[in-house]
């Protein structure tokens, strides 16, 4: 079993942010005062939630050797990533606002150091205590290094060339018992002599065996809230947490988790899906507060900060509002429903209600009717920050098949008993097809866009989860094929629109023969 030391050996001198996108780094520096060790190795345990919780979970382990400058350096976002999922269930329309299950994990890490040959360099003998000598670092001046031992611990002793007293020497089997230890000093069980000048030497353990010591660290120093989330080079160095986290007291400029444009266009077939943090228990409460043509709203928001509950998700589209059975909805002026086929606007916020407090940003949605003589391509997809966002296409579009076959050559004819021929017909077959995929590529036009609708395209483009909604407002899983494209501009540009192309992403398959 390790060893639990009361004072740390390693010391964290880098942690992430305590809520980061999972698909950044994730960097923690380790240093320790052992490093001097031979086979010296930290052995890094990566657990669901944090030691207190009722679902804490060994996920992984890892190996962190010192690099060159003698740190431990661990980039957990590739470990945590197999963690995470993306939350699409279109077909769950109770909650406005959900807990999201999977695009989010609380997670904690614990340090054992391993090593062997253990030695401790001191700076010093100390007389001033009763009957026994202690050696120490942080008197005088020292080196205010930690020691590796416990009581009980057999050690030699070398004091440095010019000591006073031959008699704190030890060496196996002559070797003495650390009887108390502390951070910085150990008393050992040889009688103390006169005092001496500052005389330092080192310290060894007399077994040579493997010694593991587990850190003790705070939860905050090991707790992180990772969400499904990839900003940018410059979006991840600017990150700041706390911009992020509503909570009672949160200014009206706490951001959702997404980079909608906050005022957006959007049709009455539409969803929108906005994620927000909450990793802080909340006293009042948030609600959701909805404002539409019809009236203002309040939803209930039940979630608060319990184990891994710490991403909510805001179904606030028109499609959501329309469908939604959340019985939490209620009218604070006007009348329910809040959409209905004359609504022009979503005004959503969160709130502490009654009193409508505003505790983060405003989104606005615009309702807009897209008509046009094509078939509008609706198109959902998962934004950098988790959230699911559409846009429309809704001018030309093309739909070509590609089959992909492979054929064998069989013999044909038979053989004809009553004439003793070998006959054949017209409808005999050599080249035979055993398997046949058909593949369809659509390619289709944007209307006239803004930059702001620039930006969701290119958001689009760059995303691995997007959908289609059909004819029957269910969601079918593509891949968009267009690889590369151009970010226009509106003073390049003058007007824009975009063509791009994709397939679905599963094929048709076709009888064999």
């Amino acid at each position: 079993m390790p060893t639990t030391q009361t004072g740390s050996q390693t010391t964290i001198k880098v942690k992430p942010l305590g809520v980061a996108p999972t698909y950044n780094e994730t960097i923690v520096v380790l240093e320790s005062t052992n490093i001097q060790s031979s086979n010296f190795k930290w052995l890094v345990d990566i657990c669901q939630g944090a030691p207190a919780d009722p679902d804490y979970t060994l996920l992984s382990s890892i190996v962190i050797l010192p690099n060159p400058e003698g740190f431990g350096v661990i980039d957990f976002h590739r470990h945590i990533e197999n963690y995470i999922s993306t939350d699409f269930y279109p077909a769950d329309k109770d909650g406005v606002i959900s807990r999201i299950n999977g695009a989010g994990l609380k997670w904690s890490f614990k340090v054992t150091e391993q090593f062997d040959n253990v030695v401790w360099r001191f700076d010093d003998n100390q007389t001033d205590l009763p009957t026994y000598v202690a050696f120490r670092t942080n008197n005088f001046g020292g080196s205010n290094i930690q020691h590796p031992f416990i009581t009980g611990d057999e050690v030699t002793i070398a004091q440095d060339v010019g000591f006073t007293h031959p008699e704190y020497n030890k060496t196996a089997p002559d070797f003495t018992t650390l009887t108390f230890n502390d951070e910085f000093s150990v008393l050992t069980d040889i009688p103390k002599l006169a005092s001496t000048p500052i005389e330092g030497g080192v310290m060894a353990l007399v077994d040579k065996g493997t010694r593991l010591i587990e850190q003790v660290f705070t939860t905050d120093e090991t707790t992180i809230y990772s969400f499904n989330g990839a900003l940018t080079f410059q979006g991840f160095r600017n990150w700041v947490a706390a911009d992020y986290n509503m909570n009672s007291t949160s200014p009206i400029t706490t951001k959702f988790l997404t980079d909608i444009p906050r005022t957006y266009n959007v049709t009455l077939e539409d969803r929108v899906w906005i994620n927000a943090l909450q990793n802080d228990i909340s006293n009042p409460p948030i609600l959701g507060h909805i404002t539409t043509d019809n009236g203002t709203y309040g939803v209930n928001n039940q979630y608060n900060a319990t184990g891994q509950t710490f991403l909510v998700q805001h179904k606030i589209g028109p499609k959501d509002l329309t469908e939604t059975t959340d019985t939490t909805l209620v009218a604070l002026t006007g009348s329910l429903p809040a959409i209905d086929a004359n609504t022009t606007f979503i005004i959503y916020t969160q709130n502490i209600l009654p009193i409508g407090t505003e505790v983060s940003e405003t989104i606005t949605l615009n309702i807009v009717d897209n008509c046009s003589k094509h078939e509008a391509i609706r198109f959902f997809y998962m934004d950098k920050l988790g959230s699911y966002l559409p846009i429309t296409f809704n001018k030309v579009s093309k739909t070509n098949v590609t089959n992909t076959r492979s054929n064998y050559r069989q013999n044909y004819g038979s053989y004809d008993a009553t004439s003793n021929v070998w006959g054949y017909t017209t409808y005999d077959r050599g080249n035979t097809t055993y398997d046949l995929v058909s593949n369809e590529k659509v390619t289709c036009t944007s209307d006239w866009m803004n930059e702001d609708e620039v930006a969701m395209v290119t958001s689009m483009l760059n995303s691995p989860i997007v959908y289609i909604q059909d004819a029957n407002g269910n969601y079918v899983a593509i891949t968009i094929t267009t690889n590369s494209y151009e970010v226009k501009k509106t003073v390049n540009d003058k007007l824009i629109n975009y063509t791009l192309s994709f397939e679905y992403a599963n094929t048709n398959t076709n009888q064999r023969g």
